[in-house]
C-alpha cells in the first residue's frame, strides 16, 4: 500500500513489552467517564450526525503516519478511514446539551454519577474525549486468517511502535477468550492492536489495529 515505510522494524524482545493489568483493575471513575463518553460518541454520532462519517477505503490515506510500519498491509481485508474534519459536528451535537445538567431548574438535581464523580466532572470528561477524538484522523485496519502466530505479530508491532517513537507499549492478555491487546501512545500517535485467536486452529483468526494521529495542517 502506498505510503508505507520501506524496511521492517526489529521485533521487540519479551522484556520490551510491558505487561499491563486488566482494565477493570486500574479503571478509576475518570476512566469510566471516558468510556461513557466514547459510547455516547458512537450512539449519538451514528444517529444524528450529518455529513461524511467513517468510510471504507482501498488504500491507506496519504496522511497515514509514515513512521508506523504495518504487518503485511497488502493482506489487509478492510480499511476504515474517519478523518478529523468529519468529527467536528458530532462533538458539537454531544457537548452542546451537557450544560443543561445542573443548570435547568426544571431538571431534577443530580449530584453523583459514580462514586467521586459529579455532573461537572462528567461534562469535562465528555468534552475532553470529544476534543481528543475530533482533532485526530482515525484509521482502522483488519486482517483475518493470517498464517502467523500471535507472538510474532505482537513482537513485530512492539518493534514498529518503538520505531515510531513509542518505546513502552503495553500488552494485556485474556487467555479465556483468546485475545491479546497491545497499546501505545505518544504526543502525536495513539495505537491499539487487538488479536483474536483460537490456539487449536492454525494461523491467526483476526488482527485489528486502530491508529489515531493529527491531520496535516493543510487539512
Amino acid at each position: 500500500m502506498a505510503g508505507q515505510p520501506v524496511g521492517l522494524p526489529n521485533p521487540a524482545t519479551t522484556d520490551e513489552v510491558v505487561e499491563g493489568r486488566s482494565w477493570w483493575k486500574v479503571c478509576c471513575s475518570g476512566c469510566c467517564l471516558g468510556v461513557i463518553a466514547l459510547i455516547v460518541l458512537v450512539v449519538v454520532g451514528v444517529r444524528y450526525a450529518s455529513g461524511p462519517g467513517p468510510k471504507a477505503v482501498k488504500r491507506l490515506p496519504d496522511s497515514f503516519p509514515r513512521s508506523l510500519t504495518l504487518y503485511r498491509p497488502e493482506d489487509a481485508k478492510e480499511i476504515i478511514y474517519y478523518p478529523a474534519s468529519s468529527k467536528g459536528r458530532i462533538a458539537k451535537i454531544i457537548t452542546g446539551p451537557l450544560g443543561w445538567f445542573g443548570k435547568a431548574s426544571t431538571l431534577p438535581a443530580v449530584t453523583k454519577l459514580a462514586p467521586g464523580a459529579t455532573v461537572e466532572q462528567f461534562q469535562k470528561a465528555v468534552e475532553s474525549q470529544m476534543s481528543r477524538l475530533s482533532d485526530r484522523n482515525s484509521v482502522a485496519i483488519r486482517w483475518s486468517g493470517l498464517d502467523s502466530t500471535p507472538d510474532e505479530i505482537l513482537r513485530f508491532y512492539a518493534g514498529s511502535l518503538k520505531q515510531a517513537g513509542i518505546p513502552n507499549p503495553q500488552i494485556r492478555r485474556a487467555a479465556d477468550v483468546g485475545s491479546q491487546e497491545l497499546t501505545g501512545t505518544s504526543p502525536t500517535l495513539n495505537v491499539s492492536l487487538l488479536i483474536l485467536d483460537d490456539p487449536s486452529v492454525s494461523g491467526v483468526d483476526s488482527v485489528s489495529i486502530i491508529v489515531e494521529y493529527p491531520p496535516p495542517k493543510d487539512q
